[in-house]
């Protein structure tokens, strides 16, 4: 896990863009613990972004709630 803080009640806030996904780790004082970024090709299908979404979460420990922005209607 990457998140190796003892804290409960740890944050995820996923960008989802164009060509690129962006997931930060906050703090219950909505401080920037970790951020990860990764390239994206929405071209490759929702399958994989799935995918890469699960990967990228499992590395994270003690989460409480995750929030989601994509740019458009959903």
């Amino acid at each position: 896990m990457l998140n190796t803080r003892k804290e409960k009640n740890m944050y995820i806030g996923i960008d989802i863009g164009g060509s690129h996904i962006g997931i930060g780790l906050f703090d219950q004082k909505k401080n920037l613990i970790q951020k990860i970024v990764k390239p994206f090709d929405p071209l490759k299908g929702k399958e994989n972004l799935v995918k890469m979404l699960i990967k990228e979460l499992k590395k994270f420990s003690n989460i409480e709630s995750i929030g989601i922005g994509v740019p458009g209607i959903v």
